[in-house]
């Protein structure tokens, strides 16, 4: 599929206008920023079935999804001030036979579609944000592509629409037994972006009433004057004893895994810096918290979680301050960014990097294998070409590995560089599993 192949763009009817949310208006003010800047939001999966699979039924199957799930027939205004529902259309899976290519080649075809998607930036005023591609590999090998907008899309829905799509093939393209769609637009209406919480406001002023040093984390190159948004990604995957071992740590700390190797992050980060005071950004899933877990759309809160800690400090008493500063943050998710910078007075904005948080900290869990009856289904996600924060540290917990995806910005580090850092950081939690009291230095 060559580039002038890659259109995602089309329009439909226009049915109903709501206004967006306060997360959704962040991103839009980032994605403005430069074509660049956009495609650090674009996101995507890639789904590898074998066995035999029924092309025309799963076209129509991605036609049910985006027709039960408003969202995704969204676009935006302009101003980013309001979400669009545009009419649903369908045969929108785009199909292409790669049965004559080698083994090489159809793994090069996979390569470039995933690149494009990654450097295509996607129109937020026309759309469609969420499109799909199918590669015939052979008789009974097919690969999926689903990519999307993270505006109208955040990890949480990916899961959901993941597995309805397995069910809708199972049961033929009957949504029976699926849980009702929740519309993204009732919600934003009863969420504007100006109904955010004065407590959760509140707390994260008091949090930031004294201002954080700057993280500077050191540097492979010299960082521009304005900020770069080139990205790549680096994937280490960790396995053994140490990733048996970490799950049991953390439960004799009365923590999680979650808690402990966010711990060996700020570690890491304070051995580079020397900063006695970090703050590392921690997305959370709304849907929890606004009691809607069917909800496809973008509903991501990211928590700027701040620690003062030492070199002396042990490596059990921090872990028990991420713990609190986790569970107390949680506790006050209803706030935005840019509500949180009106409100504090005396800070200052670079034009070369994000203000507060540098870099962030994320926990996914990965999809396991899925049924498609006559098929088996596995999940990838797709790096991304370009990030909004200078490191985006990715862990997936399975049952006998850690995944740890590092996506970082090019005119900044290199790749040996984070391999380096990841060595360290696996190097560090195995000194924890063998002595929990060890100090941070």
């Amino acid at each position: 599929m060559s580039a002038e192949e890659f259109d995602p763009f089309a329009g439909g009817e226009l049915l109903r206008v709501s206004p967006t949310t306060g997360p959704q208006q962040e991103i839009m003010a980032s994605a403005q920023m430069s074509e660049e800047a956009n495609t650090a939001f674009n996101e995507a999966v890639s789904i590898t079935y074998q066995g035999t699979l029924d092309r025309e039924l799963l076209s129509r199957c991605i036609d049910t999804l985006i027709q039960r799930h408003d969202i995704l027939r969204a676009t935006f205004s302009r101003n980013g001030h309001e979400i669009c529902l545009q009419e649903a259309s369908t045969g929108t899976m785009q199909f292409e036979d790669c049965r004559h290519l080698d083994e090489a080649a159809q793994k090069q075809k996979i390569r470039d579609l995933w690149r494009q998607i990654a450097i295509s930036p996607m129109n937020l005023e026309e759309g469609p944000l969420f499109s799909t591609w199918l590669l015939q590999l052979g008789d009974e090998t097919h690969e999926l592509v689903i990519a999307y907008h993270h505006m109208i899309c955040d990890g949480w829905a990916t899961g959901l629409l993941l597995n309805e799509l397995a069910t809708l093939y199972r049961q033929q393209g009957s949504a029976d037994n699926l849980p009702a769609p929740q519309s993204f637009f009732d919600f934003s209406e009863q969420n504007e972006a100006s109904q955010v919480a004065n407590k959760d406001v509140d707390y994260w002023v008091e949090q930031f009433a004294e201002l954080p040093p700057t993280l500077d984390i050191p540097l492979d190159k010299a960082r521009p004057n304005e900020r770069s948004f080139r990205a790549t990604r680096y994937d280490v995957v960790w396995q053994g004893e140490l990733v048996k071992t970490l799950p049991k740590v953390a439960a004799g700390m009365k923590a999680s895994l979650v808690n402990l190797v966010m711990a060996g992050y700020f570690a890491l980060l304070h051995r580079m810096t020397q900063n006695e005071d970090i703050v590392v950004g921690l997305p959370v899933a709304g849907q929890a918290a606004f009691n809607r877990t069917n909800q496809v759309g973008h509903m991501v809160q990211l928590l700027p979680i701040r620690l003062r800690f030492d070199g002396s400090t042990r490596f059990d008493e921090l872990v028990a301050q991420v713990k609190s500063a986790v569970l107390d943050a949680s506790d006050h998710p209803n706030f935005t960014f840019g509500k949180l910078f009106t409100e504090l007075k005396d800070i200052k904005i670079d034009r070369s990097r994000v203000p507060l948080v540098s870099t962030i900290f994320n926990i996914d869990q990965p999809m396991p294998p899925m049924d498609y009856g006559t098929a088996t289904a596995t999940v990838r996600t797709v790096p991304r070409a370009a990030e909004n924060f200078e490191v985006f540290l990715n862990i997936l917990p399975t049952p006998d590995s850690l995944i740890i995806e590092a996506t970082y910005l090019t005119d900044l580090f290199s790749e040996a560089t984070l391999s380096a850092w990841l060595d360290a950081l696996q190097l560090m939690l195995s000194q924890v599993a063998d002595n929990p009291e060890i100090t941070v230095d």
